[in-house]
């Protein structure tokens, strides 16, 4: 992330697996080995904290179930409240039914690093651009910077002035999936730099359904985890 005074503060932390907040249904990220390439979401399930951690087996993008077998190291990698977390352990048993899953030992101490203040991640993604209060044509720019409460837009367009609603529409990929987002927003600031003919504007999220904040948030901690290489 770009050095910004809204940098979020992180503190790094060691922690127990029943502390960390992760619930049943949650998505995690399983890699195998040490091979960047073969990482995998998989499904919380449960813990015994004198047991194990038991996840779904990981799935490719095909919905075809990834052979692991007992013995191999992973590494675990997930969010939850704020709490980036991640870890490397040993599958102690693999299962096939009712479904494939995996009992994965449990680590003594897990190493976090919670974010505090608002997570914002700089971006260079290109976005459509309707201005709704002035009902303008679609408009053309690129988002700089995004959070779970706003962002930052450029374009070589004059696009909006203060408090006008824009709606904003881009493609965000998380992991190998591509999610076309749409939200309405409100200019909080306007800059123009009149030597470069560049507008830059502020915004902030003002109507955005449960789904588009799903992959909202998604992506914010998917990149703030890229950032601070645990994945």
């Amino acid at each position: 992330m770009k050095s910004s005074n809204n940098k979020p503060q992180t503190w790094r932390l060691l922690m127990r697996i029943e502390e960390l907040g992760i619930a049943a249904g949650d998505k995690l990220q399983l890699q195998i080995g040490d091979n960047k390439e073969q990482r995998y979401p998989v499904i919380f399930i449960g813990v015994n904290p004198r047991g194990s951690l038991i996840v779904s087996a990981p799935i490719s993008g095909e919905d075809k179930t990834i052979f692991v077998r007992e013995g191999q190291m992973i590494t675990l990698r997930f969010v939850a409240h704020n709490v980036a977390s991640g870890f490397t352990t040993r599958v102690m048993v693999t299962r096939g039914q009712p479904y494939p899953y995996l009992h994965l030992e449990i680590p003594k101490e897990i190493q976090t690093v919670e974010v505090r203040n608002e997570l914002r991640v700089s971006t260079d993604i290109a976005v459509t651009i309707i201005n709704k209060t002035h009902k303008s044509p679609a408009l053309t720019g690129r988002l700089l910077s995004l959070s779970c409460s706003g962002g930052r837009v450029e374009s070589k367009m004059r696009l909006a002035h203060m408090d006008n609603v824009l709606n904003l529409t881009m493609q965000l990929k998380l992991e190998d999936i591509d999610c076309l987002v749409t939200f309405d927003c409100l200019v909080s600031y306007v800059k123009e730099n009149a030597q470069d003919g560049i507008f830059t504007y502020g915004v902030k999220l003002a109507k955005v359904d449960k789904e588009e904040m799903i992959a909202l948030r998604g992506f914010v901690y998917q990149e703030l985890l890229r950032n601070m290489h645990m994945i």
